[in-house]
């Protein structure tokens, strides 16, 4: 399987100083950049990798619009799995937070110093960092096996690439790193089947090259 994974463009919430309107407005989409940085991967991407088998989104605006473009790109429908939205936006059970119930407090305990701490303390049912893991790691099991000889591409958040990578890597629930990736950065993996050292391939994390010239 090859496997892309590639985060949204630039959103509302990516901003420093930016204030929902309302509850219902956290689950905010692209900025005017965003949309550009969007464009212009969907625009570059077909350069590089000419065919897609599936291509899979988080439920999220921000990711669904990012999807949009890359669809047309390729003419291709758009999978949505919740399993791949950010952390502390499903509950426990995995189901989704909707748009106007979404958390508005999170922990302020680093996941990373109590993976079993509910990432959101006003919400009772809120997942915790071992719960996020368990579902973006259900999710990337499942592409292997119903593709593992296909192109695959992902449209989903940092902290899912952080996750799915954790799973790849084998990783244990107290990493100490962040793998920081931008947006609409590309990070390509391959599952090899017949390996010589590993399962798993890294050949490039948080390509940009499509954003060169982006204002």
């Amino acid at each position: 399987m090859h496997l892309y994974i590639i985060r949204h463009g630039q959103s509302f919430v990516n901003l420093p100083d930016w204030k929902a309107p309302s509850r219902a407005d956290l689950d905010a989409g692209l900025t005017p950049l965003g949309q550009r940085q969007a464009q212009a991967l969907a625009n570059w991407l077909p350069s590089t990798l000419p065919k897609i088998d599936v291509l899979y989104a988080s439920t999220m605006r921000r990711a669904r619009e990012t999807a949009q473009y890359v669809a047309q790109a390729y003419q291709c429908d758009i999978h949505f799995d919740d399993r791949i939205r950010e952390a502390s936006n499903n509950r426990r059970s995995g189901e989704p937070y909707p748009s106007e119930a979404l958390p508005t407090k999170h922990s302020n305990v680093p996941a990373m110093d109590n993976p079993f701490i509910n990432l959101t303390p006003d919400e009772p049912d809120g997942e915790s960092f071992t719960r996020f893991r368990a579902r973006t790691g259900e999710f990337l099991y499942e592409l292997l096996n119903n593709h593992i000889d296909e192109r695959v591409v992902l449209v989903t958040h940092g902290g899912v690439l952080n996750a799915l990578s954790d799973n790849i890597f084998n990783v244990g629930l107290l990493r100490q790193v962040d793998l920081w990736v931008e947006n609409t950065g590309i990070t390509y993996f391959e599952w090899l089947e017949t390996p010589i050292y590993a399962r798993w391939r890294l050949h490039f994390m948080s390509k940009t090259e499509h954003l060169t010239g982006l204002s």
